[in-house]
């Protein structure tokens, strides 16, 4: 048995800079691997927030800026309606209700101003 243990000491001595080397090379890639990850979680704590932080006040930015003349609100609006809401309205008379109340209506509301009796001034007789 001790013939067996010297056997194979000696292999692993002949082995040992094989081991030793992929083991430095396999030690480097987690220590890498390790080190990419930890640096995009932290990026993702600071980058992701700060990010839309900005993007927000870029956007409030262009919106304080933003104004458009009549002509381009005009023509905007001519062509949105014509898109999206005139063939609702097709065929459609608009009619104003200048009629008055019927008197029939029932209503025992004061009489208007026309029909009110005029006052008389007084010491006037009729």
């Amino acid at each position: 048995m001790s013939q067996e243990k010297v056997d194979r000491y000696k292999k692993e001595k002949k082995n040992r800079s094989k081991v030793m080397k992929h083991r430095r090379i396999r030690k480097t890639i987690i220590v890498s691997l390790i080190t990419i990850v930890l640096a995009a979680g932290i990026g993702a704590l600071i980058g992701i927030p700060l990010g839309r932080k900005i993007y927000r006040d870029q956007k409030k930015k262009e919106k304080a800026k933003s104004v458009i003349s009549t002509a381009e609100f005009s023509s905007w609006f001519d062509y949105n309606w014509v898109e999206n809401h005139s063939d609702v309205f097709v065929g459609m008379d608009f009619v104003s209700n200048t009629e008055e109340p019927s008197e029939a209506s029932g209503n025992d509301a004061e009489p208007s101003s026309e029909e009110a009796p005029e006052a008389v001034p007084e010491g006037v007789v009729e």
